[in-house]
């Protein structure tokens, strides 16, 4: 059964978890639209929301963002989703597939191009760590 996004939130890490050294962003708009990729129409018809790793469109989710106070610039995000085991399977193999449809591609986010070259690996036989 899937979980609320409020059950959600409570499972995100917090400055406690982290260190004392990050601190949380307040949260802001989803703004994907600065991201745009260029070579692979498969991945292109997603759009950039896709490409950058933004919401797969499940409507029980919980995010949460932090950025390093000691001056390096550096972020951490967390994102978390529920859904039925088909609906998130479907949503993420919708993108696996749109990511692997082209040899290589190119993402430019924020002005900085990113050539992306995807390949197919099979997974690992099931063990100990599944």
């Amino acid at each position: 059964m899937p979980f609320s996004s409020a059950a959600l939130s409570k499972r995100l890490l917090d400055e406690r978890d982290l260190g004392e050294c990050y601190i949380r962003r307040p949260d802001q708009p989803e703004r994907h639209d600065y991201v745009t990729v260029t070579g692979c129409p498969a991945l292109a018809r997603l759009g950039g929301e896709a490409a950058a790793g933004g919401s797969l469109g499940f409507p029980r989710q919980a995010k949460a963002s932090f950025t390093y106070a000691g001056g390096s610039g550096s972020e951490l995000a967390e994102e978390l989703y529920s859904a039925t085991e088909t609906e998130l399977s479907d949503g993420v193999s919708k993108i696996v597939e749109a990511m692997t449809a082209c040899s290589a591609y190119e993402v430019l986010a924020g002005g900085t191009p990113v050539t992306v070259a995807p390949r197919r690996v099979p997974a690992p036989p099931l063990g100990d760590e599944r």
